[in-house]
């Protein structure tokens, strides 16, 4: 009967590692799904933080073009006195600046928001 004593008492530490190893698993995967939920929030935190950033961007990304017209301006007040040039631009500039306030992500925002509403 020893064999077979021997043979049982390994079955029984086999059991026991094998239940051990199942604990350890399930540990791992209990803590693989909390850093993948971790991870997928600090995701979503990251693109949240690009689409205010690329906003930003697009709200000024026609600094230059004012920018250049204010030099232009600057150009015509000294070489044009009259000031039919500085008069034609001027409309320009505030119709561009009204375009641009017409298509800033914020006012379509608001647009949407004001939809909803009625």
């Amino acid at each position: 009967m020893a064999p077979f004593s021997r043979t049982l008492h390994t079955i029984n530490q086999l059991l026991e590692e094998v239940q051990r190893l199942q604990g350890c698993i399930a540990k791992l995967q209990e803590s693989s799904m909390s850093q993948i939920s971790r991870l997928e929030d600090q995701l979503e935190q990251k693109r949240q933080h690009i689409i205010r950033l690329e906003n930003k961007l697009d709200s000024q990304k026609d600094y230059d073009d004012l920018k250049r017209d204010v030099s232009i301006l600057r150009s015509d007040l000294t070489n044009n006195p009259d000031g039919k040039n500085i008069e034609l631009l001027l409309e320009k500039s505030k119709n561009l600046a009204l375009e641009n306030r017409d298509k800033s992500p914020s006012r379509e925002i608001e647009e949407r928001a004001r939809k909803t509403m009625v």
